[in-house]
């Protein structure tokens, strides 16, 4: 037995069915649009994680805003007894002697704040990424099983900062370390999406923690070449 077309709907019937899917698409546009300030607050919350300036025996100076200020108000004010600087890369800026190493710009922002040398420690090494960073760190921190320390870390980094630090030191060794992620003069978690470096870290933030959580430490950076290296490749 044939079957029987479906008779449209009547164009009543129809105009009224588009009107409501229409009054619902634009109270779920609405609904989003007043929430979203909490709903953006939520997302920069969530890159945050924070121990504070906790007291430590010595405070590294990994990233975050006002990080050598920090560093030497902590110092001179006796809740640290000293600095660390991981030794990073060096960059083919500084191999050729155009500008100092960060070590040295370290060194000389502490000193400015009255923090001698004395009381900065450099871990030598080549980091060339966060991962490079927490394992010349924890070779630090397992020569001093006694210290404790604080880390200060960009604000919207500090929860990947924190990620990484889990998965590459010893479980004795990151009990013994605490994270303070350091507020930016310009904008924080409460109202990033204000001003156009907050989108900037609050996207590249979103990102490493993505990439960190999901890849771990994937491939590592190609390493600069030395001038003799760049001197061979200009003859050629």
């Amino acid at each position: 037995m044939a079957s029987h077309p479906t008779p449209p709907a009547p164009p009543r019937r129809r105009a009224r069915r588009w009107r409501r899917r229409l009054t619902a698409v634009a109270l779920v546009a609405a609904v989003a649009y007043l929430a979203r300030a909490p709903l953006l607050r939520t997302g920069g919350a969530v890159l945050v994680s924070d121990d504070g300036l906790a007291p430590a025996t010595r405070v590294a100076v990994l990233d975050g805003d006002r990080r050598f200020e920090v560093a030497a108000a902590l110092v001179t004010a006796g809740r640290a007894d000293g600095v660390l600087i991981v030794q990073g890369a060096p960059a083919r800026t500084v191999l050729v002697g155009l500008r100092p190493s960060p070590e040295d710009v370290g060194r000389a922002e502490l000193s400015r704040r009255g923090v001698p040398h004395a009381r900065v420690e450099v871990i030598p090494g080549r980091a060339r990424s966060v991962w490079d960073w927490a394992r010349q760190f924890g070779g630090w921190l397992a020569g001093h099983p006694d210290a404790t320390v604080l880390v200060l870390a960009d604000r919207f980094g500090s929860r990947r900062d924190r990620l990484v630090l889990r998965r590459v030191l010893a479980s004795d060794q990151f009990a013994r370390v605490r994270v303070a992620a350091l507020p930016h003069r310009e904008y924080a978690e409460a109202d990033w999406w204000r001003v156009k470096g907050g989108g900037l870290a609050f996207g590249y933030g979103t990102l490493d923690l993505g990439y960190a959580w999901l890849a771990g430490e994937g491939d590592p950076p190609a390493e600069p070449r030395s001038p003799d290296e760049l001197e061979g490749v200009t003859r050629d």
